[in-house]
């Protein structure tokens, strides 16, 4: 009966001091994260970093109202960010970063409660590659035929002459699907594609002869 009496102090013990703790950083003022190379897991140093609030406790889209901007930073070496600021519990909390090189969505990431003591944000960025597509006909085609490519909107390319260079903005570390269609007398002559692996921050060249 004394040992089961003194677990019980014990287990009452730990439960007093966790009371005295913070529910979350977020509730003392303190948001901490990482902006994270979304292909790669790694961090991404020298991004640009927000921290946004807003009433309606929704992001922009989402049924909230437009967040607004309480502070901004910038990541460290190994893509860590932390603010400190007031906090108002009216108001949700989110995250957003923009980095040279990735995609800048303006995702926001909210900011919750369900790390005990952390808030460890981790704001995704996807990368960007570069991928160059040599268009050029080598076939006889009449001056009313065409290829039209998918995503490319300068097209669709007429005739026997074509000779094009494209330069597409595309995931990076990811295939892309490039597809292409190809118009004889005004009718489809069906539909070709390929997936080409583009690495981030690189140009990848691809010739399309058709």
């Amino acid at each position: 009966m004394k040992k089961i009496a003194y677990y019980l102090l014990i287990l009452f013990f730990i439960a007093s001091c966790r009371s005295y703790q913070p529910l979350s950083d977020l509730e003392s003022g303190i948001v901490n994260g990482t902006v994270l190379d979304k292909t790669t897991n790694s961090g991404i140093p020298n991004a640009t970093v927000y921290l946004l609030g807003n009433e309606g406790g929704g992001t922009w889209g989402g049924g909230g109202t437009a967040s607004f901007l309480l502070d901004q930073t910038t990541s460290d070496a190994a893509g860590n960010f932390d603010f400190s600021f007031d906090y108002n519990n009216d108001y949700g909390y989110y995250c957003s970063a923009i980095a040279p090189q990735y995609f800048n969505f303006n995702e926001e990431i909210p900011v919750g409660d369900a790390t005990f003591g952390a808030n460890n944000v981790e704001v995704a960025l996807q990368p960007i590659a570069y991928l160059q597509v040599h268009v050029k006909s080598i076939n006889e085609y009449g001056p009313s035929d065409f290829i039209s490519i998918q995503s490319v909107y300068d097209d669709p390319y007429y005739g026997s002459e074509v000779d094009r260079n494209i330069m597409l903005s595309v995931n990076g570390n990811s295939n892309y699907h490039l597809v292409w269609f190809i118009y004889i007398d005004g009718i489809n002559d069906g539909s070709e594609s390929i997936d080409i692996y583009c690495p981030s921050f690189d140009t990848t060249y691809y010739d399309l002869f058709y």
